[in-house]
């Protein structure tokens, strides 16, 4: 299902985000602010949910402001319609992920899935060899090391959309 998202402009627009710490609800508004997300259609914002790869795709698109083109369908289960999958290309092409194959859209991305992303985004892997530093985990040793990724949730834990946006910051 196509995620419809509404515009607001701070947390405090969001009747969940009440509950939410002063620092997380920083964390909300620093990601509103930036355009990195917004609000779902039934005008909350769901900081614990668990974010898909489709949705964390957009966020690191719009978080570094790569250009989205026409769809050309690279991926065999994300269809040119796919709500998302002018993101999820724009990735590719920047080399964020690899091109073709499948993607798995609607899987939910783990803390390491989302720091390979941000690690190949920012081109931080360009002088290191992955397969002697340590393999898949290299990436979330180097965004930890260069600030991206802040917080520890251990690698294969799925990361919530709160914690998502502060990959971000």
């Amino acid at each position: 299902p196509e995620k419809v998202e509404t515009v607001k402009k701070t947390s405090a627009d969001f009747a969940d985000a009440a509950a939410l710490s002063e620092s997380d609800r920083k964390i909300v508004d620093w990601g509103l602010t930036n355009g990195v997300v917004s609000g779902s259609s039934d005008g909350l914002f769901h900081p614990w949910d668990l974010v898909s790869r489709a949705e964390f795709a957009v966020m690191a698109v719009r978080s570094y402001g790569f250009n989205l083109s026409q769809p050309q369908g690279v991926f065999s289960d994300v269809p040119k319609d796919h709500w998302a999958c002018q993101y999820i290309e724009a990735l590719a092409r920047e080399g964020a992920i690899p091109s073709g194959g499948s993607f798995r859209p609607d899987g939910y991305i783990t803390r390491e899935e989302a720091d390979k992303i941000l690690v190949l985004a920012s081109h931080l892997d360009e002088n290191i060899d992955v397969q002697k530093s340590g393999g898949e985990s290299v990436y979330s040793q180097i965004s930890t090391n260069c600030g991206i990724s802040a917080f520890y949730l251990g690698n294969n834990r799925e990361l919530k959309r709160i914690s998502a946006v502060q990959m971000f910051q």
